[in-house]
């Protein structure tokens, strides 16, 4: 028992370093914010934006996130639409929208589909060589992202440094139904919140970022693309390399809505894990220590307490330093939650319900994210609006089998029941796509076009 106590003296004492690394980081991440938040707008808008939307199937919330992309408050930009092709469900849409704003400059661009590559990193290469030569700016948002008003104002803003080589932003997930798997990915994914800060180690986010058209093209865009599956992480290692800074705005946080199963949480979070551990290591293997460090601290706390409660040990040791850590992190939660909320639109309650359960159900979200990190070390394919993907490296990635558009319904009918799996299943589901991570033959011959 006295080796086992020492080494838990041990892992109490790297716990309370991380604590207080991350109470430093969350004290600067609120001055950071503090100092956005009274910022006011300078006079970029002079600028002329190309905003590229690659879209692809129709989205939870699609028409109100596409509307929000034409209420721009932004008085230089057109919207460039990127689709495979005229027969996706989402053009009807945007027509539409189209029609009812018809200040805004739209176009299409149909992409054709990838052949090698992400669909999404192929409908980009096609519509960014497509830009007017007059454009200063070249701005990206994803569909299922819903920015405010100033949205675009505020990204070209922060590019008025000549030090940022890209202005970005990020999402906050709100559950549309406050079930447990919409809770815990938004708790996950809203913690990157907290790690964005005026540092240079932010990473660019795809949904909601823009940089100057001399630099895109200066940087090797959108050549550097070619082959490879993410579009984010290829921009960020590109910026970093030239010796500029990812800007974050908080200003800049979009809106996304959570609506997923268990089985989508396992592939959402094993999906990200997997890019990030392909095109930025470091960052995986930062994120799993430290993921790892949190789980085993607390869980250890829990078993040591029950085994020694029941064995006569002193189990008050492991429980106090257990309550004092699980609170510390707590804590953490709860005010970089305050430090963000000025800058998330969306009601109050929903804010509170996902923070109040990032706060007291921290260590669930936190096995459950240290599980994604553990998928995403294992196999190299992933399944991502219907296509399968295979990233062989970081410059090439292999579409293994595509799925059809799901062409939309022209009236109303009964709604297939969605899949359920129990929380106990979701360990099962992480790691069920590495069970069936086998090479599939493909073939690497079909042409691709794209006519704008």
């Amino acid at each position: 028992m006295d080796t086992i106590l020492v080494a838990y003296a041990v892992l109490c004492l790297i716990a309370f370093v991380q604590v207080c690394v991350m109470f430093v980081h969350t004290f600067e991440h609120g001055r950071f914010h503090s100092s956005r938040r009274t910022s006011g707008l300078g006079r970029s808008d002079r600028q002329q934006v190309t905003l590229f939307v690659p879209c692809r199937g129709i989205d939870t919330g699609g028409e109100r996130n596409l509307r929000a992309l034409f209420e721009q408050r932004y008085p230089h930009f057109e919207l460039c639409f990127v689709v495979e092709t005229e027969a996706e469900p989402v053009v009807e849409i945007i027509r539409q929208l189209e029609r009812q704003y018809p200040g805004v400059p739209c176009r299409f661009v149909f992409a054709g589909e990838a052949c090698v590559g992400g669909q999404k990193v192929h409908n980009l290469i096609c519509a960014t060589r497509t830009v007017d030569p007059k454009t200063d700016v070249l701005a990206f948002a994803d569909s299922d992202a819903c920015p405010h008003p100033d949205w675009l104002a505020r990204l070209v803003d922060r590019l008025h440094d000549d030090r940022h080589g890209v202005a970005t932003g990020y999402r906050w997930y709100t559950p549309l139904a406050p079930t447990l798997a919409n809770l815990l990915l938004a708790a996950i994914n809203n913690a990157v919140t907290g790690l964005m800060s005026s540092h240079r180690f932010n990473l660019v986010w795809g949904g909601a970022w823009a940089m100057r058209a001399a630099t895109f093209r200066r940087l090797g865009l959108p050549d550097a693309w070619t082959g490879t599956l993410n579009d984010d992480l290829v921009v960020s290692r590109l910026v970093h390399r030239a010796g500029l800074k990812v800007a974050y705005d908080p200003h800049c946080l979009v809106t996304s809505t959570a609506d997923v199963n268990f089985l989508g949480l396992a592939e959402f979070v094993r999906r990200q894990y997997l890019q990030v551990r392909v095109f930025v290591p470091l960052w995986w293997h930062a994120a799993f220590w430290a993921a790892s460090l949190a789980n085993v601290m607390v869980w250890t706390s829990l078993v040591l307490a029950v085994v020694w409660a029941w064995r006569g040990g002193p189990w008050w040791v492991p429980a106090g330093y257990g309550v004092l850590y699980y609170a510390a992190v707590g804590c953490k939660i709860r005010i970089a939650a305050n430090t963000v909320q000025p800058f998330v639109a969306v009601e109050r309650a929903a804010f509170q319900r996902v923070w109040q359960f990032a706060v007291w159900a921290w260590p669930l979200a936190a096995l459950a994210n240290w599980l994604g990190l553990v998928a995403a070390r294992l196999g190299r394919t992933i399944v991502w609006r219907g296509i399968r993907y295979r990233l062989v490296s970081y410059r090439e990635t292999v579409i293994e089998w595509r799925t059809p558009p799901v062409p939309r319904k022209t009236a109303p009918g009964p709604e297939a029941p969605a899949v359920r799996i129990p929380p106990v299943e979701l360990a099962g589901a992480l790691i069920a796509p590495v069970l069936t991570d086998r090479p599939v033959e493909t073939d690497r011959n079909c042409p691709v076009q794209a006519t704008a």
